[in-house]
């Protein structure tokens, strides 16, 4: 009898966070929505479900998450860091394509303090670099992969009613047999890690290259196109630090069951599982409710952060070296981040930030763009002899470390008096500025001719 009761129980608690998650779906304009149990149990799903062979490459922004880049280095794959755009710190199609490899096997695209990123543009560019592969190469007879005839035990063979995260649909999670899910295990002839994913794209058996949104606090931000941020490309990760848990979203029916299995299970059902441990990764029915609140009160809370961000930027209109975001109305504003110039100014962020706080400014410290790569101790992390890691890999993103960037705490809406606010920013930036004027004036003086 307690066995039933505790089976019921699941089972309620099951349908509540399959309802939320339905809820969340839908919002952000996905199929399919899976909340976790941690944020951090959601970042490592998002890694697994692309199934990474050994030797693949991920491309990646510099200030990535040091737990994604763990779960890449633990697959055996690679990451590969691409520059950032100097105004938002997104990765940008050009930067992208320059990371581009034959064994490029996901991109990694974050949406920087809630900041959106050139999804689409990207998701266009890596299909048509996937498409030139393809065409270099002659598929091979009877491989698997993506888009490859349905076999025996392919993904999706077994679902259950009501599915996964669905929204208005029944059947569940891929109702029909799919081709083996990304990225399908390859066969026999083994090679070394480091040449296996090389040897997958001779074989033609690499999967077409996933696009997977990194959405850490930018829940309701909004694509140039209007389009929801994580609903663009194939699979995307919201974490919700402050409230611990995560929720991933595709369109993708067979990642959606993937995903599923792992998170429950740990087994995936279509390649060898790489599990999360033995107890199951599902949000908890308080978890499902506090996500439930945040789907309806956060178009209210981005609504006022926009609103007083705006208020700031108007306030601060013609102040010489400091840029704010380009359009306010599609950020989430995580953080409300200012790009200073540090000529015209006369002082880099890291000293700027300090004087505003000084100034009871809200600063926010608890975001670091720093690259991986250039934080002490991670050299060995990344030693690969075909990819090079160091100083000078990602020059815009390691000048806006320290340089440029400066995070104003907007996690609660700004500050409560913005004209105050304002006013001692711009106390702190004439202060700066009058060093600059005073520096020309001497050295002005200096080179005018003495009079007799």
């Amino acid at each position: 009898m307690q066995a039933l009761a505790k089976i019921a129980v699941d089972q309620e608690q099951d349908a509540l966070v399959r309802d939320v998650e339905d809820l969340f779906a839908e919002r952000v304009g996905t199929s399919y929505a899976l909340a976790t149990r941690t944020d951090g149990i959601a970042r490592r799903l998002v890694i697994a479900a692309l199934d990474l062979q050994p030797g693949a490459t991920v491309v990646v922004a510099p200030g990535t998450a040091g737990d994604l880049i763990a779960a890449i280095l633990d697959t055996g794959a690679r990451p590969v860091f691409a520059d950032v755009d100097p105004h938002d710190g997104c990765l940008t199609p050009a930067t992208v394509a320059a990371a581009l490899t034959p064994t490029t096997a996901a991109v990694l695209v974050p949406h920087p303090f809630g900041a959106p990123a050139q999804v689409a543009a990207i998701t266009a560019l890596v299909r048509d670099h996937s498409s030139a592969m393809s065409l270099a190469r002659p598929p091979v007879a009877g491989s698997g992969g993506v888009g490859a005839a349905a076999r025996p035990g392919g993904v999706g063979t077994a679902a259950r009613s009501g599915g996964v995260g669905a929204t208005a649909r029944s059947g569940g999670v891929g109702a029909a047999a799919g081709s083996g899910g990304a990225g399908a295990a390859a066969g026999s002839g083994r090679v070394g890690a480091v040449d296996h994913a090389t040897h997958l794209v001779r074989e033609g058996r690499q999967a077409a290259i996933r696009v997977v949104e990194d959405c850490t606090d930018a829940f309701l931000a909004v694509a140039a196109d209007g389009a929801p941020v994580g609903s663009v490309g194939d699979l995307a990760v919201f974490s919700f630090p402050r409230d611990g848990y995560g929720v991933l979203v595709t369109n993708d029916s067979r990642l959606a069951h993937r995903i599923h299995r792992l998170r429950d299970t740990g087994d995936p059902h279509d390649s060898a599982a790489r599990p999360l441990g033995t107890h199951r990764g599902t949000a908890t029915d308080a978890q499902a409710v506090a996500l439930q609140r945040r789907i309806e009160v956060e178009p209210v809370e981005i609504s006022s952060r926009r609103a007083t961000a705006r208020q700031l930027q108007a306030e601060l209109a013609g102040l010489p070296g400091i840029t704010f975001p380009r359009d306010l109305t599609r950020h989430a504003l995580a953080a409300l981040p200012l790009i200073l110039d540090p000529l015209r100014v006369g002082v880099v962020a890291t000293d700027y930030a300090a004087a505003l706080a000084a100034a009871g400014v809200p600063v926010n410290t608890r975001f670091q763009q720093r690259a991986l790569y250039r934080v002490p101790g991670t050299g060995r992390c990344f030693r690969s002899p075909t990819v090079r890691y160091g100083p000078g890999v990602c020059p815009v993103a390691e000048d806006r470390v320290g340089r440029t960037l400066v995070l104003l705490d907007w996690s609660t809406g700004g500050p409560a008096d913005v004209p105050a606010t304002a006013r001692a920013i711009e106390h702190v930036h004439a202060a700066f500025t009058r060093r600059i004027d005073g520096a020309y004036a001497a050295s002005a003086d200096a080179e005018s001719p003495r009079s007799n």
